[in-house]
């Protein structure tokens, strides 16, 4: 019969290919890899968050120092959850290298610092902090308060050292004259009675 169809071989038969992904950008891979990395800080893996920060920074253009700033920020905040305050240093450090008023980088590395035991670098990203945020809003978000904190922590640990390292020694003789005066004054007053009339 003429009018059945010829049967069609695997040769001649076409597939429609799926369409093609539009190819990204640089910078739309970058912001994919970062949001790639702040799925898996949600879900604790903060592992799996830095390889993805890491792999941000190297696709974001160098025109974009404060996504790279962003990325590197949040690499610290993964360090922190994972107590290696040390790398939240070096990456809160390299967020500042880019964005040099990037008011969560300063208070993360100053809180490692203070982990840290580093109280005068503590008090100095502290410091910078309030008076990149005024004072009005540094005495309201407590920048000032924890301050302060470090502050007596820092001269604690200094007058320690001091105490620690100092060489004893006798007082002068006008202080010990001036005690033993004072004392026998007070026992002066203490056992002699008034005279009564």
């Amino acid at each position: 019969p003429a009018d059945t169809p010829k049967p069609v071989t695997p040769e001649e038969e076409t597939v429609p290919e799926p369409p093609k992904e539009p190819e990204l950008t640089p910078l739309e891979e970058a912001d994919k890899k970062k949001a790639a990395g702040n799925g898996f800080f949600k879900k604790s893996d903060f592992e799996g968050a830095i390889n993805c920060y890491l792999q941000a920074i190297e696709l974001y253009p160098d025109e974009n120092p404060v996504e790279k700033s962003h990325c590197y920020q949040n690499m610290a905040a993964a360090f922190e959850k994972l107590g290696k305050p040390e790398e939240v240093v070096k990456y809160c450090s390299k967020a500042l290298d880019l964005n040099q008023k990037y008011i969560k980088a300063i208070q993360r590395r100053a809180t490692a610092y203070e982990k840290l035991n580093k109280y005068e670098a503590s008090i100095k990203d502290w410091t910078a902090v309030c008076l990149i945020e005024g004072p009005e809003k540094s005495m309201k978000s407590g920048y000032m308060a924890t301050s302060d904190r470090v502050l007596k922590a820092y001269g604690d640990e200094k007058a320690k050292k001091l105490m620690a390292a100092r060489v004893p020694r006798l007082p002068s003789h006008t202080v010990i004259n001036s005690a033993l005066d004072n004392i026998h004054m007070r026992d002066f007053h203490t056992t002699t009675k008034p005279e009564t009339l």
